[in-house]
């Protein structure tokens, strides 16, 4: 299948191919215009249908494509970011923690210590 661009409104290129048609409207020695996409130009037009030919994606193409690789890798980040702080989150709570046990521990072991030395209820 073999696409082209046809000049087909003022302003306006479309991109298709002919495909096999019984007869009807529209078809042409067996075959009708099957359009895929609408162009604003004949450049653009004319590199759609290169590239649906094998030929390398149009520029408006690769742009989007871009775009694209760019908003996802901003999603990435914001998400590592987001995964990153609630991980720092995690580790203040659990040094707090770790602290409140020290103490703790520390106030035991000073009554053990009162106790060992002077006996009970000193």
């Amino acid at each position: 299948m073999t696409f082209i661009a046809l000049h087909t409104e003022p302003q306006l290129w479309t991109v298709g191919s002919y495909v096999p048609a019984p007869p009807g409207p529209g078809v042409i020695n067996g075959q009708r215009f099957e359009p895929v996409s609408d162009h604003n130009s004949q450049g653009e037009a004319v590199e759609y249908a290169a590239w649906m030919n094998g030929g390398p994606p149009p520029v408006s193409e690769v742009a989007a494509r871009a775009d694209a690789q760019r908003e996802a890798a901003r999603v990435i980040a914001e998400e590592a970011d987001r995964r990153s702080l609630a991980a720092l989150e995690r580790v203040a709570d659990a040094l707090e923690r770790m602290a409140k046990m020290q103490e703790r521990a520390t106030v035991a072991l000073e009554r053990m210590q009162d106790h060992a030395q002077f006996g009970p209820g000193r």
